[in-house]
This record gives C-alpha cells, structure tokens and sequence, in this order.
C-alpha cells in the first residue's frame, strides 16, 4: 500500500509540472529517495566550489598545535566557501525531495564531520548504531545533506546506513533512539548487525561502487530523509560498509533510519515549513 505522503508528493509534483518549474530529479530519483531514505545527486555542485571548501578544512586543520581540534572544527565550518555550499542548486534539489514545500537551514553554520586516523583494524561497528533525532509521529522534520569533500578510500571512516530503515516500526508514535534500537534488536536482521560477532554474512562492505573517481567524488551530493520517514545520514559521500536492505517483508513500515557518522562531511540540516 502506498504511503499518504507519497501521493501528496505525486500531487505537488503535477502541480509544480503545470507551472513550469523546472524539475532537476528523475522521477526514479524521487522514487528512490521515498523507498530507500537515501539519494546519491551527481555533478549537483562544481567541482571547483567543493575543492575550495576542502582547501578551507585543510587551512583551519593546519592552525597551531595548541588549538584544539575543537576550535579548528569550528574555524572551518564558519568559512565562506564551506558556507557556500548551500546553493541555490542544493536547495532546489531538497525542495524537491520535500514535495516542494519551503526549506530552510537549522543552524548558523555547516557541521564538519572528521574521522581521526586509527590504527585498529576497520570493522563494521555493532555498539554505535543511533538516530540523530527521534521518530516523529507524522510528517518529515526535513533533509540533511550531505556533501564529500575528499576522496573515498576503503575503510576511511565514511558513514554507515541501513538503507530503507526509515520505513520500520511505523506505530504513529513518537520514538527516541534508545527505543528504536530496543524494538529493532527483536528482528533477526538487527540483532544480527548489533551484535558484537555478526553470525550472518548480511553486511557486506561494498567496494568499486562506494570508491568513486577522485574528479567526481568531489562533486558527489548525499540527501537523506529527516523525520518519521528519515533520520541524519549520508548517501554516497564516503567509504562505507553498507548493509544489505532488510527483508522485503520487513521493507513497508516506517520509522527513521538508523545512521553511524564517522565520515570526512560537510552537512547542513533542512527543516521543512
């Protein structure tokens, strides 16, 4: 059965077609992002534009040793250029993704997410599996995006997803993390992937389509869904080890997805009206 929410976004879309607003997403595109909570956008921003936010990052990171990384982190996110990554284009994209409502930012600034180097081993993680916000009742909080500013490399700290997750335990209730984890643990699936020695060989690292092109990784946009039918995450932005999609079965509630942030990202959340 079709969601409400997807017809009214169908609704929104003719109608935005009969006013001759250009439409930058395939139809598969808004489909995907409805049915995965999750869309990787290609060559949204230019490639120079992200390399300037990068050289940003790197400048702040480069200050005194005495600064604390705190403070570095800080000093990049409040550069222009790392600002200025939310563009007109990226705006539109998320307006989109919205059923056209209006958008706008949560926060004075972009948030840099930085993964430290480590000398264990990688592993797929099974204690610190979370939601950036809590399960909403009805209706979608908004979008987070999320933009690379590096090249992908196997194992980098890029972060995980469970993709279509957001469409579980759609009860109409409010739900914090803590009681999302509880509930998904009773599925296989999840307890599978939660458990310290993983027993099913479910979660698989995806290689060559995780590792794009250095030149396109650049300009690679993730968008995710926020709310009951999202939660923070990134598609497409880093290296990560991606699970596969839970049962089909399993595939038609709702709730918000579940996320691991440990990638090299610029993001900014998008609060709907």
């Amino acid at each position: 059965m079709a969601h409400p929410e997807d017809s009214n976004c169908e609704h929104r879309s003719r109608l935005a077609g009969r006013r001759g607003l250009a439409s930058v997403l395939t139809r598969d595109q808004q489909e995907s992002f409805r049915s995965r909570g999750l869309l990787h956008v290609e060559g949204l921003l230019p490639v120079d534009r992200v390399e300037e936010a990068h050289a940003a990052a790197m400048h702040a990171f480069e200050a005194p040793a005495n600064r604390p990384h705190k403070g570095k982190l800080r000093g990049a996110s409040q550069s222009r250029p790392v600002r200025d990554l939310l563009s007109s284009e990226l705006l539109g994209v998320v307006e989109e993704l919205t059923c056209g409502r209006s958008v706008r930012p949560m926060g004075g600034r972009p948030q840099l997410l930085v993964t430290m180097p480590n000398a264990q081993d990688w592993a797929v993680p099974s204690t610190v599996w979370h939601v950036d916000t809590p399960r909403v009742a009805a209706g979608m909080i908004g979008v987070q995006v999320f933009v690379l500013l590096h090249e992908v490399r196997h194992a980098g700290g890029g972060t995980l997803m469970v993709a279509g997750s957001h469409r579980l335990l759609n009860t109409g209730t409010r739900l914090g993390s803590k009681e999302i984890k509880r509930r998904l643990k009773r599925m296989p699936y999840f307890r599978d992937l939660m458990s310290s020695a993983p027993s099913t060989p479910n979660v698989r690292v995806s290689g060559r389509r995780s590792v794009p092109r250095k030149a396109r990784s650049r300009s690679r946009t993730g968008v995710r869904r926020v709310g009951r039918n999202a939660a923070r995450g990134a598609p497409a932005t880093t290296r990560r080890a991606r699970p596969q999609a839970p049962p089909a079965s399993l595939a038609r509630l709702d709730v918000c997805p579940i996320c691991l942030r440990r990638g090299r990202l610029a993001g900014r959340r998008l609060r709907t009206r």
